[in-house]
């Protein structure tokens, strides 16, 4: 005993202040699960290691087949063998008795959870509340919820174990395998039950009185669970029925999608400047996915004209109907840390992002609530779009908000190729405008007349589905071109580079003296002639580099990644680096960061990393924090809040295997997260990765990617000609690869706008169809004319020279005055 106690101090003692706490903060999470929050008596139940000390099974349920244990993300996982179906004599499956040596009278109970596995879909979950003891028997009032068909009762349990149920349905499913919270809020007896803050019911316990012979007006809580997979992520009881009182609302928004042909075509946001536009919001059946409100220091939503509209919560309740995702727009100090109160002590929601012009805000507030997304709202570029790209970065803003005029297709290309989301504010609502936009690929469109924006995005349909690219992906390839030339190698690179990669993504170690080597395995062996276990990480550079990449020839070093940066140095591609961090050192952040600051300033905006490894993804937020970093691991419909409260406390975003329009859509496109995908090995896969609209696409075949169309230019004209709706036109395509050929397609639009003419191009490439942007119709300099009276001159099937479908950056503004309408990871 003594030499225990010798050795805990000696243990004590090594340990600084800081360590020695953060060593205590530990064992309050993982351990004393219990605890109480900052709202008076209020008992809270996460962090789980084990069952609670003050839980326990209750004997006269089916103990036999219910077992209880611990998840890998600290779920309290209850199980009840769903092959075993028990009566009421078991109380139909396991019983859990919780919290047992408290009481309550008026309460709110919240339960954060998950079903994973269930018999069939009328299999339930129970929470019996004011319960008590008659007998041996379990008594009380029951909230109970069915898994699949949406229906919820309130029900009595009476002494002989009967259950009395009163059924409601049209209710949402549990099936989904995603977090859903349950709350009933009791207050002098009249119970509320709530699924995703949706009211259910209300009734008065009285009404039981003749079952039960009296009002149980206080009384214990108990969880059943009847043949299916309880996961409990948090547990909330508080001792008050009050609004204020502490709720958890740990589930995802149900977000309306456009019934169009657009192939991940942007979401739709509302600006809400007054009662007016909420009361719309609740009136449709097509909600926008998203409402901006503006937040002030008295948790109230207030008008662009700064008078108040209603409370926070009442919005979200009244009007959102968690149906639309807020993103609470704070502008001062005074409102950041009213959001930051009201995130932590009043709603707790899981499904919402916190907005402002100041981005320093938006980092405290995501720091202190990390389930919160950031977005930086940009109306002027004040310096350079690569220093609201960094801000962006440094204060953990995934999301950008620009203004319409200076949304052109440079400038969202730019941010969305560096894993940033573009959205964009419309300061006029008119077809041209939205038109416009989404074909610049903007992934988010922002007005106060979202009824008029569906308008337009649902006014594009094919009779074959989704068939219309909103944009060109990026074609990422993997490790180079790693079934032509050796993986990780500079021949690769340059390969790669030449046949139309928008971005390298390279894996990289860090040798024993510091050096960052290219390379997909720590082992040489399998890449290059050393024998088995040669480790890069046990080596110093110059061993590595005795040994030869020998998978193709011609045969070449491992290379390091100065000779990656120096290749993309003198690349006028602007290639973009994705620099999977394989090593687990985090020092080899510190080194690449060093590297970029000292020696290759210019390209400190042309990389970005990704990793496995989430405290790497951590580290290069607090290391590197200007360069952003995605998450490796599989992302599902399953485990998504779970990963949108990762990237909170991470800074980082995805980059994940595979991908669907659903996954793409409804859970990432709508929540401001850009999609990247992980590894399409041929050309089938890249085809259906492109027809699923993913938006990232690290692929194994960056060259059969590269012959696919990018964007399109215009000829000029000798002349000027009469352009009509509906009119074939030729144009030049230009390819990934920067090889181009001429194509037909169809005018969709004219517009005259200052004495110039813009027309859209619809046309088709690899099955789907695409629009242009608004492109100017220029004539021919005349000068230029008379010395080249053969050249190329205009036909409508037409031959014209050249002028960019990119969007300029004027044309939107010209627009706003007139207002015019298998080889892995």
């Amino acid at each position: 005993m003594m030499k225990k106690m010798f050795l805990l101090a000696i243990l004590i003692a090594t340990l600084s202040y800081n360590n020695f706490s953060q060593f205590k903060a530990n064992i309050d999470t993982n351990f004393l699960f219990k605890k109480y929050s900052n709202k008076e008596d209020t008992v809270v139940y996460e962090n789980f290691s084990k069952l609670p000390s003050d839980w326990s099974i209750y004997s006269q349920s089916d103990t036999i087949n219910t077992k209880s244990y611990i998840s890998e993300d600290n779920y309290l996982t209850i199980e009840h063998d769903k092959t075993k179906g028990v009566g009421n004599d078991k109380y139909y499956g396991g019983v859990y008795n919780i919290d047992i040596n408290n009481t309550y009278k008026d309460f709110t109970f919240t339960m954060s959870f998950k079903m994973t596995n269930w018999a069939d879909g009328a299999r339930w979950i129970g929470i019996v509340y004011h319960s008590k003891m008659i007998g041996d028997n379990l008594t009380g009032y029951l909230m109970n919820y069915r898994v699949d068909n949406g229906n919820s009762a309130y029900s009595i349990i009476d002494k002989n174990k009967g259950f009395h149920d009163t059924a409601s349905g049209g209710n949402p499913k549990l099936t989904d395998k995603n977090l859903h919270t349950i709350k009933i809020r009791m207050k002098n007896n009249i119970a509320t039950h709530y699924i995703d803050n949706k009211e259910i019911v209300t009734w008065d316990t009285k009404d039981a009185n003749s079952i039960l012979g009296s009002t149980y007006e206080e009384g214990g809580f108990s969880l059943i669970v009847n043949r299916s997979t309880l996961n409990i992520k948090k547990i909330t009881i508080s001792n008050s029925s009050d609004e204020s009182a502490l709720e958890s609302d740990s589930t995802l928004v149900d977000t309306y999608q456009a019934d169009t042909s657009l192939i991940n075509g942007p979401t739709n946001i509302m600006e809400v400047q007054n009662l007016n536009d909420l009361v719309s919001i609740k009136e449709t059946d097509k909600k926008p996915s998203n409402a901006i409100l503006n937040f002030n220091k008295d948790k109230n939503i207030v008008s662009s004209d700064n008078l108040i509209i209603d409370t926070a919560s009442n919005v979200i309740d009244k009007y959102l109907e968690h149906k639309v995702i807020p993103n609470f727009r704070v502008n001062d100090n005074e409102s950041k840390d009213a959001l930051i109160d009201f995130l932590i002590n009043d709603r707790s929601l899981v499904d919402v992002s916190a907005i402002s012009e100041n981005a320093e805000l938006i980092k405290e507030i995501r720091e202190k609530y990390p389930y919160s997304r950031g977005i930086l709202e940009v109306n002027e570029i004040k310096t350079s779009l690569k220093d609201v790209y960094f801000e962006a970065n440094i204060n953990n803003c995934p999301t950008i908000l620009l203004s319409e005029n200076i949304a052109n297709y440079e400038n969202v290309n730019y941010l969305q190729s560096r894993m940033k989301t573009v959205w964009t504010k419309l300061n006029f609502v008119d077809g041209n405008s939205i038109h416009n936009l989404i074909f610049t690929g903007t992934s988010g469109l922002v007005s106060n007349e979202f009824s008029k924006i569906y308008e337009k995005i649902e006014s594009y349909k094919s009779d074959n589905g989704k068939t219309i690219l909103t944009r060109s992906p990026y074609n990422v390839a993997h490790r180079g071109l790693p079934k032509e030339y050796n993986e990780n190698s500079l021949s690769g690179v340059n390969a790669a580079i030449s046949k139309g990669a928008t971005h390298l993504e390279l894996d990289v170690y860090m040798t024993f003296d510091r050096h960052i080597m290219v390379s997909h395995d720590n082992d040489l062996s399998r890449t290059t002639n050393a024998p088995k276990n040669t480790l890069i990480e046990g080596l110093n550079y110059e061993d590595v580099r005795k040994y030869d990449l020998d998978l193709f020839e011609p045969f070449e070093k491992v290379p390091d990644i100065y000779e990656v940066f120096d290749i993309l140095k003198e690349d006028t591609n602007e290639t973009i680096l994705v620099c999977e961090l394989k090593t687990q050192n985090s020092a080899a952040i510190n080194v690449i960061n060093d590297a970029l600051n000292n020696d290759y300033p210019e390209l400190k905006d042309r990389i970005v990393f990704i990793s496995f490894y989430r405290n790497q993804c951590k580290q290069a937020h607090l290391r590197a924090p200007n360069i952003p970093c995605a998450d490796l691991n599989t992302l599902t419909t399953g485990n998504f809040i779970e990963n949108l409260e990762r990237m909170g406390k991470n800074g980082n975003i995805i980059d994940t295997p595979n991908g669907s329009s659903l996954l793409n859509e409804k859970y990432l496109r709508d929540r401001g997260i850009i999609g990247w995908y992980w590894t399409m090995d041929n050309s089938n896969n890249i085809d259906e990765a492109i027809e699923e609209g993913l938006i990232g696409i690290t692929n194994n075949k960056a060259d059969y990617f590269g012959k696919k169309v990018k964007y399109i230019k215009l000829y000029e004209f000798d002349n000027k000609p009469q352009l009509n709706v509906g009119d074939d036109i030729e144009f030049i395509a230009y390819k990934y690869n920067k090889d181009t050929l001429s194509m037909v397609g169809t005018i969709e639009t004219i517009t005259d706008i200052d004495d110039k003419q813009y027309i859209s191009i619809k046309y088709r490439t690899d099955k789907l169809d695409r629009y242009s942007p608004l492109l100017e119709v220029k004539v021919k300099d005349q000068e230029t004319n008379k010395t080249n009276k053969n050249g190329c001159g205009g036909n409508i099937i037409s031959t014209s020279a050249i002028i960019s479908t990119i969007a300029l950056g004027g044309i939107l503004l010209l627009i706003l005055k007139k207002k015019i309408g298998n080889l892995n990871k």
